[in-house]
């Protein structure tokens, strides 16, 4: 994942809902901020919850199945 500055949550979360990045961690923050345990709580439980996202191997081609 590029976005990816800590732990890749607000990236995830971007991506998840085909938004912007830096709107959606700007929104994060003021959540973080006004709330304070929720919004940190609920980032960590991203982080923990969320599947890694490893980069894509090679594309390999199709194989083809004999007809019998």
């Amino acid at each position: 994942m590029s976005e990816k500055k800590v732990a890749g949550v607000c990236a995830g979360v971007a991506r998840y809902f085909d938004a912007d990045v830096t709107l959606v961690r700007v929104l994060w923050l003021v959540l973080a901020i006004c709330t304070v345990i929720p919004g940190f709580v609920a980032y960590l439980v991203g982080w923990i919850a969320m599947p890694k996202d490893y980069a894509p191997g090679p594309a390999t081609a199709p194989t083809a199945v004999p007809q019998s």
